[in-house]
């Protein structure tokens, strides 16, 4: 079936803004600068805490990278979807394409600045940055068992587990590992950064944030168009918000907010507990507006994860 041209829809419109503005090559970037910088304008304690948040990226980009495929495969094989599968396809290739360029990115920068390929650092798990290891399996492990779950679902060929499945893997991938996991990273970056160019007189790893600029871009297309595609989903079938969003939703706030936290764990001038909460606590009230809250149950567009993270350590003692 060709493309209809007559009737764009959301996904072909990302699409076409990703031919003319994701062009950028990692190989293209300087980062000559960072290679001076991390060598001599961190100390080793900061090169520890701010390598914690550069592994999650390495390892965030290529779980992405790795898992994206099944999307594909359930898309092509639904039927009178509610969106146009041709155009959704298209839009999928820019995708995978653009997630390929930042696990590319990060590579090399491990590589030619960092020093190392290696990203299980010393105490990983029980690192400042993943100092909820909850985090981490729902980043890369959970990820992964979506995509089996696709792939099992693209074997029945049953139209109504199709949808669902597809609905918890864009709730999952584009709904919270990029629109919520990813954000904060981006958000302690900046603090980092800030306080160390402070110090030293100078923007702190010019290259680094030249390819941040260009990652943050890509993903805003990839969160736009998950939320589209969500909601198109649920405006089919209203059921699947209480069966399939909100118990994603739930299951994240549950490890973004469980765990043995300790608020004073970091050296920055900020609380990334909090930061990363508030990131989350903004970034989801976005998604359950562009759904729709009236065909949420648990959650509204008011809703505050920090009342939840309230609730829960509470409920905790």
């Amino acid at each position: 079936m060709a493309v209809d041209f007559e009737t764009k829809e959301k996904s072909y419109e990302l699409f076409d803004k990703a031919k003319r503005r994701g062009t950028w090559d990692p190989l293209d970037i300087d980062i000559s600068e960072d290679k001076v910088h991390w060598e001599e304008g961190f100390s080793e304690s900061q090169q520890e805490e701010v390598m914690g948040t550069f592994v999650g990226f390495y390892e965030g980009e290529e779980s992405v990278t790795r898992t994206l495929v099944p999307y594909f495969t359930i898309v092509d094989q639904l039927e009178d979807a509610p969106f146009d599968t041709i155009q959704m396809e298209l839009f999928l290739t820019t995708h995978l394409y653009e997630e390929a360029k930042h696990t590319d990115f990060f590579a090399r920068y491990f590589e030619e600045v960092l020093g190392t390929q290696e990203t299980h650092v010393e105490d990983y798990e029980d690192s400042r940055y993943w100092q909820n290891p909850d985090l981490k399996e729902f980043l890369v492990d959970d990820l992964e068992d979506i995509g089996v779950k696709m792939r099992e679902a693209a074997r029945t060929g049953d139209q109504q587990e199709l949808r669902y499945v597809l609905g918890e893997g864009v709730m999952h991938y584009m709904g919270i590992v990029e629109a919520q996991l990813a954000k904060a990273g981006y958000e302690i970056f900046e603090n980092v950064f800030s306080d160390i160019s402070e110090d030293l007189g100078t923007e702190i790893l010019p290259g680094f944030q030249e390819g941040i600029g260009y990652i943050r871009q890509d993903e805003g297309r990839h969160i736009t168009n998950g939320r589209w595609l969500m909601k198109q989903l649920a405006e089919e079938d209203p059921a699947i918000v209480p069966e399939v969003y909100e118990p994603k939703i739930e299951e994240y706030l549950e490890r973004l907010t469980g765990g043995d936290q300790d608020p004073g764990y970091q050296s920055y001038d900020f609380d990334m507990q909090t930061l990363q909460l508030s990131v989350s606590n903004d970034n989801l009230r976005q998604t359950i507006e562009y759904i729709g809250p009236e065909k949420f149950e648990q959650f509204g567009a008011d809703f505050d994860i920090a009342a939840y993270h309230r609730g829960s350590a509470a409920a905790g003692d």
